[in-house]
């Protein structure tokens, strides 16, 4: 036991510094276990450089909105390695003459709310992407710009028409 002079501060110091560094590690160490909280599995975890400007594929033309818009949206069809088309959310088509395209939908395919994909869906998003109720600048750099199935879509694009062929199949003819 310590009888008073500085040998009792000396120790008092020791024993205040082995509490602090205790506390200290303590605190470290329930830090670290927060960090290994894993998260839902029902939730997408991503790191991005920076926010996305828009969700909707037609408007949000940065790095980030692609990204997240290509977890978050299937096309008709996709590009492989060696670029060449292969099915997505269409299972098959057919090129009946140079200007049509009909795709058959895959059966499988369901929106999150669990209703199933129908050919109608896909009607609706081709119009809206044709006919937008609103028409921002990105859009009309999109549309001059990016080709549809290999085919260069002009500005206008009202020469596009889309005809629902039944639950899961959907005509696209470019107008000639």
């Amino acid at each position: 036991m310590c009888e008073g002079g500085t040998g009792c501060e000396v120790l008092a110091a020791k024993t205040s510094r082995r509490l602090l560094r205790g506390i200290g590690l303590l605190l470290l160490l329930l830090s670290l276990n927060a960090c290994t909280h894993k998260p839902d599995p029902n939730t997408a975890v991503m790191i991005i450089e920076s926010s996305p400007t828009n969700l909707d594929p037609r408007i949000g033309i940065d790095a980030q909105s692609e990204r997240i818009g290509k977890l978050l949206f299937d096309a008709l069809l996709r590009r492989d390695e060696h670029f060449n088309l292969q099915p997505m959310l269409a299972e098959k088509w057919e090129i009946p003459d140079p200007l049509t395209y009909v795709f058959h939908l895959r059966h499988d395919v369901r929106f999150s709310d669990g209703r199933p994909v129908t050919s109608a869906d896909v009607k609706f998003t081709f119009d809206r992407t044709i006919f937008p109720v609103m028409v921002p600048s990105a859009a009309v750099v999109i549309r001059s710009q990016t080709p549809v199935l290999g085919v260069a879509v002009p500005y206008a694009m009202a020469n596009v028409i889309l005809t629902v062929l039944g639950p899961i199949i959907v005509a696209v003819t470019f107008a000639g």
